[in-house]
């Protein structure tokens, strides 16, 4: 028979068995998931969208896309979603959260999650709208001697764009547009760059073809108007000293009256309004 006191000691090694096992339930335990999960946030930066200053998703995840495959390879695909979108700062996650509306982003896979997310917080203008602003870099501060701010520039404006994909017709259409930098090519620049912009693929020689058609429309565009300002200075022509005998009346209309020859002997030049008459064949005896 159990006597009171090993029944005391053996009901008190009972109940911290209990509480062991109590307290090791309420314990998480870290699983390989939660591991690599913390692993990955301490090594990758949050997102955050500024394409002015080249911060574009498509830059971040070239940057750490080495460091989730490795680090992450043994994560499934729902824990890359779910690991990508935490990464998204407030206001990212809310505009990406708004885009993809009635889906949840838990319903999209990895693949399409970056692809979305590239779509979104993608770069602003064309990719031959940025390497055009790279070829029109200047310095305009020299740092105190340093041209840190210039080096930064350039650097900057070389990896936004691209130039190391860039082919040879699009390496010679830049160069040829940047060429035009006088104010007599303004009207061609502007209609060279907008042919680029909406085709890219161009080859120097289409481009050569299309600005010279538009540099032929221009100077007609420039002659007409010069002929036409010509036409209405011709109205303030002085003709003191001219008698009205002297003019072919039949080609004068005088404020919206054919004058047909008449004889206005009797009528002085200074009566006449001249703003009103149009002197479109005017011909002297």
């Amino acid at each position: 028979m159990i006597s009171k006191e090993d029944f005391e000691a053996m009901m008190s090694r009972l109940m911290k068995e209990i509480r062991r096992d109590k307290n090791s339930s309420e314990t998480p335990r870290s699983t390989p998931e939660t591991t690599t999960m913390n692993l990955l946030m301490r090594q990758i930066p949050e997102f955050r969208y500024d394409p002015e200053d080249g911060l574009t998703f498509d830059l971040w995840f070239n940057r750490y896309e080495s460091v989730l495959e490795k680090e992450g390879a043994a994560l499934d695909d729902t824990a890359k979603v779910r690991f990508i979108v935490q990464k998204l700062d407030q206001d990212a996650f809310q505009k990406y959260d708004a885009h993809i509306l009635p889906k949840k982003y838990s319903d999209l896979n990895f693949a399409d999650t970056i692809s979305k997310l590239k779509e979104l917080f993608g770069h602003r203008g064309s990719e031959f709208a940025r390497r055009y602003q790279y070829f029109q870099s200047k310095c305009e501060n020299t740092s105190g001697g340093t041209f840190d701010d210039y080096t930064g520039l350039v650097n900057k404006r070389h990896e936004l764009s691209n130039m190391s994909k860039i082919t040879a017709d699009q390496m010679k259409c830049l160069v040829w547009i940047c060429g035009l930098k006088g104010s007599e090519h303004n009207d061609v620049r502007e209609l060279a760059l907008q042919f680029i912009e909406d085709k890219p693929e161009s080859t120097l020689s289409q481009l050569h073809q299309h600005s010279a058609e538009a540099a032929r429309l221009v100077l007609e565009s420039l002659s007409a108007v010069a002929t036409r300002d010509s036409v209405r200075a011709s109205s303030g022509i002085e003709l003191s000293g001219i008698e009205l005998s002297d003019i072919d009346l039949s080609s004068i209309e005088l404020s919206g009256i054919a004058l047909s020859r008449h004889r206005v002997v009797d009528i002085e030049l200074s009566d006449i309004d001249l703003s009103s008459i149009e002197l479109s064949v005017f011909v002297l005896r």
